[in-house]
């Protein structure tokens, strides 16, 4: 179930078609144009900022490195704007208030931000073993499918059914 109330189907989001690449939307698989792209921040920025992570490297599953500012996914407006910055301005105001208001979110808001993150972190390690930029293991496209469901399949995750425009 989402926050609106729709029921996801576990049988039918696990028999959709998932596209996965530097233009289509990591979170709905829509195609990225101009008019609609908008890179997420997998690690937001706020967040950068607040733990001096910008200018840090991450270490992906391969061991290769990458700039915290640079791990960024391919997402539409529609994603980024509105159904992300639910969560992120609800993680970030717990953050800033303190560790009591970040223990008194609901558990489903903390797993769908989590959840978020470890899925951005895989697929932009697949994006970048698609295009070469990175060598050795990496995720599989199971596994990005798998944390896809896990992603859509809690109670705060935005609906597949949604439209948004293309």
């Amino acid at each position: 179930m989402t926050i609106d109330g729709t029921v996801i189907e576990h049988k039918r989001l696990l028999r959709r078609t998932i596209r996965f690449g530097p233009s289509t939307c990591f979170l709905c698989s829509a195609p990225l144009r101009s008019k609609n792209r908008s890179d997420e921040h997998v690690l937001p920025k706020w967040l950068q900022k607040r733990f001096n992570l910008w200018d840090q490297r991450l270490d992906l599953i391969n061991l290769t490195g990458i700039p915290y500012r640079q791990l960024t996914i391919p997402c539409c407006k529609t994603c980024n704007n509105i159904h992300l910055s639910k969560i992120e301005d609800i993680m970030r105001s717990a953050v800033e208030a303190g560790p009591s208001a970040v223990a008194d979110l609901p558990s489903a808001t903390v797993y769908m931000w989590l959840s978020k993150i470890f899925y951005g972190v895989l697929y932009r390690e697949r994006q970048n073993a698609s295009t070469g930029q990175m060598e050795g293991r990496t995720a599989s496209r199971d596994s990005l499918k798998v944390s896809f469901c896990f992603i859509h399949l809690n109670p705060g995750a935005p609906s597949s059914r949604r439209s948004h425009p293309r």
